[in-house]
């Protein structure tokens, strides 16, 4: 096979990944609906905020109770909370979604997220001229064609704005060499998350490794 005709076969993978997502994505709306995805969690956890009960964030029997009123489809699924595992002030960021009703806050927030990837690719540039030369929309298509990230969207999650604070982290990195004291800031940022502490060594010996090499990843074609 040739590159152009390897390079065609990985843009046409790409587009039916997506296409398949979408129409899952179609499929599962009377659940996202129903309040099934993660994002129930932090629309019930700034809903509590802005209703005054934030010292009851980490209160099961709360959380129970705000979370059925917000989903309505989980009293007949569930039998207790799904319970917020994330550091409170992450709670904040949900606040303002949580005036609106609750399936437009999903449709935002994934509104959001889609923005953050776009942001995410604009970061790395620099990074994927190779892709950009063939295509400025394969970066893109990359994100959106691979399940996890699509899994997240639908889930309503919030890890993909831990993944542009990793961006920064890989663009600081490379914009000081030998000073790596901004892109620690990023991470340590990026890390401040309560079910995210079991990696952070792990990154944190990646980070080295590229600060002490000062190595950096490209796309080649």
């Amino acid at each position: 096979m040739t590159a152009k005709g390897a390079k065609m076969l990985v843009l046409m993978v790409l587009c039916g990944m997506t296409a398949i997502h979408i129409a899952l994505g179609v499929k599962t709306w009377d659940s996202v609906t129903a309040g099934y995805p993660d994002f129930t969690i932090f629309y019930s956890a700034g809903k509590m905020v802005r209703q005054g009960m934030a010292n009851k964030l980490y209160d099961e029997t709360a959380e129970w109770q705000v979370q059925r009123e917000v989903a309505l489809g989980l009293r007949n699924h569930r039998r207790a909370a799904v319970p917020f595992m994330h550091a409170p002030f992450e709670a904040l960021i949900f606040v303002p979604l949580s005036l609106l009703p609750f399936t437009a806050a999903y449709v935002v927030w994934n509104l959001i997220n889609l923005s953050v990837l776009l942001l995410f690719c604009f970061v790395l540039r620099a990074d994927l001229g190779a892709l950009h030369r063939y295509s400025p929309l394969l970066p893109s298509l990359f994100l959106l064609g691979y399940f996890p990230v699509f899994n997240t969207l639908l889930e309503g999650q919030d890890v993909i704005l831990l993944l542009l604070l990793y961006a920064a982290v890989f663009v600081g990195a490379g914009a000081i060499p030998h000073t790596p004291r901004r892109a620690f800031s990023f991470l340590h940022g990026a890390t401040q998350k309560m079910e995210a502490g079991g990696g952070f060594y792990d990154q944190c010996a990646g980070a080295r490794v590229g600060f002490s090499t000062g190595r950096r990843v490209a796309w080649h074609d």
